[in-house]
């Protein structure tokens, strides 16, 4: 009897770091995925901000 539980122990041990890794790969993914996604809107916005100043000065050079 003491052989069953000490072997239902050991399986149990053997079985948590795969899981818990798999579920930290998991979170690593998805923690990559988000934090280049934020990465590409950023370029976005700076290319679209340099965009519109590169714009800007044509526009008051025709004004005047």
């Amino acid at each position: 009897m003491a052989n069953a539980s000490l072997l239902v122990v050991s399986v149990a041990i053997g079985l948590i770091p795969p899981l818990y890794f798999k579920t930290t790969y998991r979170r690593t993914i998805l923690t990559v995925r988000k934090l280049s996604s934020i990465r590409n809107q950023r370029k976005q916005a700076l290319q679209e901000s340099q965009k519109q100043m590169n714009e800007e000065p044509q526009e008051v050079e025709e004004y005047i």
